[in-house]
């Protein structure tokens, strides 16, 4: 029954009742706990986007499983419904929850060639790399995640901006393996495309991964046969 009432009362005035005091959202949410997180997580709608990135620190700091799942979804809708330009409080926000919502959302934020490349770069960076000093916590990248990323950090037609964040997320948080992927990227004309292809699979597997496969490459008669081209 305390439910409705107290999200009403968070969503009519967010601003005015997060100030300090005794009765501040802060203090109540943290007196309630994950029932507290509950009533904010539902109040995360398109009207309360300015103020998403202090009720989602709220929420992930005294949420439980259900009320930070109940916030990735309604983050995630309210995010479709700002269009192309989001923003980069509104990433964190969506970068402290998480969630496969908000993971999926962002994957096809970022391979929609949307033209916001600020935006979609940020996107990348809250969601799946954390981002050193952008206040977007760890990141929270999940092996299905893998393949999405590799179509965004492969898509020629991406920003080279998007693309490396793609690459930092993949590096940041690939397994072993994983680098076996990168190791077909050796063998590509483009010198920073080996170069990123043999840094992330050493990243990933080591030398024992590694070695091989410029060994084999080594043993042709020719190894890079476009070079005389």
């Amino acid at each position: 029954a305390l439910l409705e009432p107290l999200q009403h009362w968070i969503s009519s005035d967010f601003n005015g009742h997060y100030l300090p005091g005794r009765r501040s959202i802060a203090v109540i949410v943290e007196k309630l706990g994950p029932h507290g997180a509950v009533a904010l997580a539902k109040a995360l709608t398109p009207e309360n986007a300015i103020v998403a990135n202090k009720m989602s620190e709220l929420i992930a700091r005294h949420g439980d499983d259900e009320s930070k799942r109940v916030a990735s979804e309604n983050l995630a809708k309210t995010a479709k419904s700002l269009g192309k330009n989001i923003r980069p409080d509104f990433w964190k926000a969506m970068g402290s929850i998480c969630g496969e919502p908000i993971r999926r959302f962002t994957l096809d934020f970022v391979g929609q060639h949307n033209g916001e490349v600020e935006s979609q770069q940020n996107g990348l960076i809250c969601i799946f790399t954390g981002g050193t000093g952008t206040g977007c916590g760890e990141g929270c990248t999940q092996p299905g995640d893998f393949d999405g990323l590799f179509s965004v950090a492969e898509d020629e037609r991406q920003d080279e901006r998007i693309r490396a964040a793609a690459y930092d997320a993949l590096r940041e948080h690939g397994n072993a393996e994983l680098s076996t992927r990168f190791l077909k990227m050796i063998d590509d004309q483009d010198a920073r495309y080996r170069a990123t292809g043999i840094d992330i699979a050493v990243h990933l597997g080591g030398a024992k991964v590694v070695v091989p496969a410029l060994e084999q490459i080594g043993s042709r008669r020719d190894p890079w046969p476009w070079m005389h081209k």
